[in-house]
C-alpha cells in the first residue's frame, strides 16, 4: 500500500520467506546471511539457487523514501540451523556436525570400526542452540541515475550463527586422573568420559555496503561486509585430543585444565572478519555461431584480524587431518638420556619407534615409554592447512546459446571453473590450491522441457577434502 502526501511505496510481509541482501553472485558468507542454507540441495541436479535457500517465520518492511531512497528491515521469528551434508554421504567430508551423527573415534591410527569395535569413541551431547528471538536487520539503498543508473546500499545485521561450531566436554569424573592425564577409558564403564557438543554462536553482528553499477558494457558489483566478533572454529580435533588427555602439548590443553571436571571447552574464539568481493557480467552477441555468450566472473578476500600464532591457537582445518605437528619436546632438557626421538606431542606424527626392554632402561621411563607408528599421510603432520589471516580466490562461469540449433532444440554449452589461488579461510570460502571445473550441456525445447548433463571435477589443495568426489548429474524438467 501507499502512505504519506507523495503515496511512497510501503510493503509489510509476515509469514515464511527468504530474503536477499548484498550483491554476491558466488561466493558464499558475505552480506547475504538471512536464510540458512539446505547445503545437499544446491547439489542436486538441475537445481536453481532457491531451492537451497530455506524460509524462516520474519516480518518484513520496505519502504520507498524518494524515488531514489528507499530503506528495509526485517525481524526474524524463529531460529533455524543450516542443513549440512548428513554423515557418511558422498559429499560429507565431517561425520560429527550433522544431525544425527553421534559419535566421534579417538584414534587416527585404525579404521572407524575398529575405533567403534573397541570402544575407543566419545559420545555427543545435545546441541547448544540459541534463541528464536535478537535477529534482525536493516538496509538503505540509494540509486544513483546520474551515476550510469547506479545503485549502492548500506546494512546492519544482527544474526545466530546457522552452522555448528564443536566444543569438548571434559571428564566429570575426577577419579580418572583429570585432564590431560588421559581421563579417557574405552567404553565409557565408569560413566564420566569426555563428550563433544555442537554450539551456535549468538548474536553475530554484520556491517556492510554494496554497489552495482554498469561500465563498458559490463555489469559490475560488488559488496564488503565487515563482522567485529566472528566465531572462528578452533581446530577441533585438537578440542577433542586435549580433553581426552591425549594431547598434552596442544594448544587447547590449557584451556582444557583451566575448566576442569565435567565443564564444557567452547569450541571457537570471535574474531575481526572483513570480506570483499566484487563480480562482473558480460553478453556478447554472435560469437563463435552462438545467439550469445554470457560470461560471470567473481573474485573475493577475506581478511581475520588479531589472528594469534599458531603456537598459541590454531584455528580450522578439517578433523580428517587429525592434530598436526607441535614444537618437538627437548628430552634432554628434562633431564631423560636420549633414548627416544624428539617427540612431537603428536604420537602419529613422530618418528617411528619401538621402545628398549625395561632392562635397558632407567626407572622412570620404565614401562611407560609408547611404540609409535608413523602417520601414513604426512599432510597430516605439518602446520599447514590452517586459517591464515588473508585468503582469497575466483570464480568464473560462461556459456554459449545456440538457438534452434538442432529441430527447435536450444541447446547451451557452459564451463564453470573455480580456484582459491591462496590461504585458508575461517569458513567455506576458500581452501588454498583447491580448483573446480564443471562442463555441462543444457537443452531446451519450447520453453518448457529443459534437459542438463554436466561433469564436475576437483582438483588440487593439500587440505582439500573433496579432491576425490568428481560426479556426473543429469536433470529433465518441465515448466507447466
Amino acid at each position: 500500500f501507499y502512505i504519506g502526501e507523495n503515496e511512497a511505496p510501503l510493503d509489510v510481509r509476515l509469514g515464511r520467506q527468504v530474503i536477499s541482501w548484498g550483491e554476491s553472485t558466488f561466493i558464499q558468507n558475505g552480506i547475504n546471511t538471512v536464510n540458512p542454507i539446505d547445503v545437499s540441495a544446491f547439489r542436486r541436479p538441475g537445481a536453481e539457487i532457491k531451492e537451497g535457500l530455506l524460509p524462516v517465520s520474519m516480518l518484513t518492511f520496505s519502504a520507498g523514501v524518494t524515488d531514489a531512497l528507499s530503506i528495509e528491515a526485517f525481524y526474524q521469528l524463529e531460529w533455524e540451523k543450516t542443513v549440512i551434508d548428513a554423515c557418511g554421504t558422498y559429499f560429507s567430508t565431517n561425520d560429527v556436525g550433522a544431525t544425527g551423527c553421534n559419535v566421534g573415534t579417538v584414534s587416527s591410527l585404525i579404521s572407524d570400526r575398529f575405533n567403534m569395535l573397541g570402544g575407543a569413541f566419545v559420545t555427543r551431547l545435545p546441541d547448544i542452540e540459541p534463541d528464536d528471538d535478537g535477529q534482525y536487520g536493516i538496509g538503505v539503498r540509494y540509486f544513483a541515475e546520474k551515476l550510469a543508473g547506479s545503485e549502492f546500499g548500506i546494512y546492519y545485521i544482527n544474526y545466530h550463527s546457522r552452522t555448528p561450531y564443536l566444543g569438548g566436554l571434559t571428564s566429570s569424573n575426577p577419579t580418572l586422573g583429570g585432564p590431560p592425564n588421559a581421563p579417557f577409558i574405552p567404553g565409557d564403564p565408569l560413566g564420566g568420559n569426555p563428550q563433544y557438543f555442537a554450539e551456535f554462536p549468538e548474536d553475530i553482528e554484520l556491517f556492510g555496503a554494496s554497489f552495482a553499477t554498469n561500465f563498458a558494457g559490463f555489469a559490475i558489483s560488488g559488496e564488503v561486509s565487515y563482522r567485529p566478533d566472528y566465531p572462528v572454529q578452533i581446530n577441533a580435533t585438537e578440542i577433542l585430543t586435549a580433553a581426552l588427555g591425549y594431547a598434552p602439548y596442544s594448544t587447547v590443553t590449557p584451556l582444557v585444565l583451566a575448566a576442569g571436571f565435567g565443564n564444557p571447552v567452547s569450541g571457537y574464539d570471535e574474531l575481526p572478519f572483513t570480506q570483499a568481493q566484487v563480480t562482473f557480467i558480460r553478453f556478447i552477441d554472435q560469437v563463435m555461431g552462438a545467439s550469445r555468450l554470457s560470461i560471470a566472473a567473481e573474485i573475493g578476500a577475506n581478511w581475520v584480524g588479531s589472528l594469534p600464532d599458531q603456537s598459541v591457537q590454531r584455528y580450522g582445518r578439517n578433523t580428517i587431518y587429525g592434530m598436526g605437528a607441535f614444537t618437538p619436546i627437548s628430552l634432554a632438557a628434562l633431564g631423560i638420556p636420549p633414548l627416544l626421538p624428539a617427540l612431537t606431542g603428536n604420537l602419529a606424527c613422530d618418528a617411528p619407534f619401538i621402545p628398549p626392554p625395561d632392562n635397558q632402561l632407567p626407572p622412570p621411563l620404565q614401562g611407560i615409554l609408547p611404540t609409535i607408528v608413523p602417520n601414513t599421510n604426512p599432510v597430516n603432520c605439518t602446520n599447514d592447512g590452517y586459517v591464515t589471516d588473508s585468503s582469497w580466490g575466483y570464480r568464473i562461469r560462461a556459456g554459449l546459446t545456440y538457438n534452434d540449433a538442432i529441430a527447435g532444440i536450444n541447446l547451451t554449452p557452459t564451463l564453470a571453473w573455480s580456484h582459491d589461488v591462496d590461504g585458508y579461510s575461517p569458513n567455506t570460502n576458500f581452501n588454498e590450491g583447491a580448483k573446480a571445473l564443471t562442463l555441462g550441456l543444457e537443452a531446451e525445447y519450447l520453453n518448457r522441457y529443459t534437459g542438463s548433463l554436466a561433469y564436475t571435477t576437483f582438483s588440487g589443495g593439500d587440505y582439500n577434502t573433496v579432491e576425490d568426489r568428481d560426479f556426473l548429474s543429469l536433470s529433465l524438467s518441465v515448466s507447466f
